[in-house]
């Protein structure tokens, strides 16, 4: 008897077709997810230095307390400006700073706006530490304090009534 035993070596091209395809659907479901984590996680370091920031210039207050309302929006953009937080943050989101009531108040508002494309999660704060995650700029831009129909901001921490 005469019997030659032939071993397959490797795969053929359907296993490798369908082992590709399978990488492919993966790809699909898994880097958007990723992707969506790593700004959920860049919203909450922009938050951090929201907190940072607000807590160095109430300080920066307290020491001045005879600031007019102008003065103190003058002090805080100059502020902002010179402000050094993360590096890596710095080049994914814009801080500014809006007076609430530019004629009496000394009460002031924080937002943090993505400035990479393709980020939409945004962050704002007012000056009693108030803070508010938001699914698209829009919302930070208008302070917005609920969610509706899944856009908006939720609070993060609600600290005191303004």
């Amino acid at each position: 008897m005469n019997t030659t035993s032939t071993k397959q070596l490797g795969f053929t091209l359907v296993e490798m077709m369908i082992a590709v395809a399978i990488l492919a659907i993966l790809s699909v479901i898994a880097i958007p997810s990723y992707n969506r984590y790593i700004e959920r996680g860049y919203q909450s370091q922009a938050h951090a230095e929201l907190v940072a920031i607000n807590s160095a210039f109430k300080n920066k207050m307290v020491k001045n307390p005879k600031w007019k309302t102008a003065e103190i929006k003058t002090q805080l953009d100059d502020f902002i400006f010179k402000y050094k937080g993360h590096k890596d943050l710095a080049d994914k989101y814009k801080y500014s700073a809006e007076m609430i009531d530019t004629n009496k108040s000394r009460a002031y508002r924080l937002k943090a706006i993505p400035t990479k494309t393709g980020y939409t999660l945004s962050v704002w704060m007012d000056s009693l530490g108030n803070a508010y995650k938001c699914t698209d700029i829009d919302s930070a831009n208008n302070f917005k304090t609920a969610m509706t129909n899944g856009e908006g901001c939720e609070s993060v921490s609600k600290k005191k009534s303004s």
